[in-house]
């Protein structure tokens, strides 16, 4: 019983697909995890030196959606991680579409 909780967990907190389409022109792309839940305060806190800061180098913001790969799913998070161009990146959930 305690393996079926614990599969049930672990399937509901993490979902892998293939591939998506990321809506990088209203959400930003960040190179960590925590690059993008700093990016989230900011935006929540307004702090637009802080965000002027990350923005270039810590996180991005694309003018198009962008198509990633190997999407790793983190439910209770609202953040989701991806392979664009070869590299790992972090965004969130809203953003995917598939």
């Amino acid at each position: 019983m305690k393996k079926v909780i614990f599969i049930l967990l672990f399937i509901s907190q993490s979902v892998f697909a293939l591939s998506a389409t990321y809506h990088a022109e209203k959400y930003a792309l960040c190179t960590s995890k925590q690059y993008l839940d700093n990016w989230t305060t900011f935006i929540n806190d307004r702090d637009q030196a802080s965000i002027n800061s990350y923005f270039g180098t810590k996180c991005i913001m694309l003018k198009n959606s962008v198509h990633v790969s190997s999407i790793d799913t983190h439910i209770f998070s609202g953040t989701v991680s991806f392979f664009y161009k070869g590299n790992k990146l972090w965004g969130y959930m809203e953003g995917i579409e598939q």
